[in-house]
């Protein structure tokens, strides 16, 4: 089992709303990944400011919400981190009558974001060279955990040059077109990979800094594509950390 840093939060709900704001909001629940590949050494890091705005409290403010960071590096498992909002449904049964509860709790929740980018930074080198890249079976492992969610609304983001080189793969040496429907068999042989991702927004973000690294992205990109929108996925691919809009 993997060990889980979890920030529990005592959350109120925010007076003032409709019926049916309450019953609307209720059923939202969001969910958002943040994967950063530290065998990455030209990593383009993901910053707090863009992602904020994914969970839209603004327009749900009841709605239950968790942002969950899981580093890929040479193991398949590391320390990750998890923040959770529960719903308002929840926080209704201990209202104290408190008109800006809720909105406390979400400004609390998106301190915890905050710091949670801190704390995965500090504790992982990003100038740490690493023989081995499990990136693969890290992101299946991520889809599954955005698929027990439950969420209605899951966003998983890649900061990755997705140049596997694992048990797996060596995306160093086998990264050619020629060779995406082979390395897309081997993927699935895996048998890790989720079969249904209908409802998944899907962020792969890297900037290539040489040609020979680009050709090879490109290819990862391809099986990336193939495999996940088969299976009914969004997928965007982008080479900015600024924005997430499929």
């Amino acid at each position: 089992m993997k060990p889980y840093i979890i920030f529990a939060f005592a959350i109120f709900c925010l007076a003032g709303c409709s019926t049916n704001q309450k019953t609307s909001n209720k059923r939202m629940s969001i969910a958002v990944s943040v994967m950063p590949d530290f065998t990455d050494k030209r990593l383009l890091w993901p910053t707090v400011g863009p992602i904020l705005p994914m969970f839209d409290f603004k327009n749900n403010a009841d709605a239950e919400a968790w942002l969950h960071v899981r580093p890929i590096t040479d193991k398949q498992y590391n320390t990750d981190y998890v923040v959770h909002i529960p719903p308002g449904s929840v926080s209704e049964l201990t209202n104290t009558d408190d008109p800006q509860h809720r909105n406390r709790c979400v400004v609390s929740f998106y301190d915890s974001v905050r710091q949670v980018f801190e704390d995965v930074y500090k504790r992982f080198d990003t100038t740490k060279g690493y023989g081995n890249s499990e990136i693969f079976a890290s992101i299946c492992g991520e889809l599954q955990w955005l698929q027990n969610t439950h969420a209605t609304r899951k966003t998983l983001i890649i900061f990755s040059n997705l140049l596997e080189n694992s048990g797996i793969i060596s995306a160093y040496t086998s990264a050619t077109a020629t060779n995406v429907p082979a390395i897309i068999q081997k993927f699935i042989a895996a048998n890790v990979l989720p079969d249904h991702l209908q409802g998944f927004r899907i962020f792969i973000v890297h900037a290539s800094l040489t040609m020979s690294e680009d050709s090879k992205y490109a290819v990862m990109v391809s099986v990336y594509k193939q495999l996940l929108e088969s299976r009914g996925a969004i997928v965007t691919v982008q080479a900015n950390n600024q924005n997430y809009m499929p």
